[in-house]
């Protein structure tokens, strides 16, 4: 028994280290970052390419300021939210990868941070939000 835990670890911890190897490592054997299996007729299939955030891979960062002047107090985080949820929406309708959108207040002041990677011009990123 103690035999077949070793077997089980060891193999767990070989799997980790395949998962987390970079994708392009300068080996005598390919190593793929898929794994493709079939059980039973039915196919497995996972991709394990690492998605660079806007620290590595760059991009956009924006700030939105929202004009609160019409809001009653009591509605702002709801409008504030609703607003961020129009973004996401025209964000992902255009598969920007990992994109990050969130809600700021700095005093009285209400902000929405909008993180593109990937897009690094900003008239590109402005219009992609389009005017909210």
């Amino acid at each position: 028994m103690k035999i077949f835990k070793s077997i089980i670890i060891a193999l767990i911890f070989i799997g980790l280290i395949w998962v987390d190897l970079p994708e392009s490592i300068k080996t005598k054997y390919k190593i793929s970052s898929q794994i493709e299996f079939n059980v039973f007729g039915i196919n497995f299939k996972k991709d394990f390419t690492t998605k660079l955030g806007l620290d590595l891979k760059g991009g956009s960062s924006l700030i939105f300021e929202a004009d609160t002047g019409k809001v009653k107090k009591e509605d702002l985080n709801d409008a504030l939210n609703s607003a961020r949820d129009v973004i996401e929406r025209r964000i992902n309708f255009f598969g920007v990868t990992e994109p990050q959108i969130q809600t700021v207040k700095t005093g009285d002041k209400y902000r929405l941070n909008v993180d593109l990677p990937g897009i690094s011009n900003s008239e590109e990123a402005i219009k992609l939000i389009g005017q909210t």
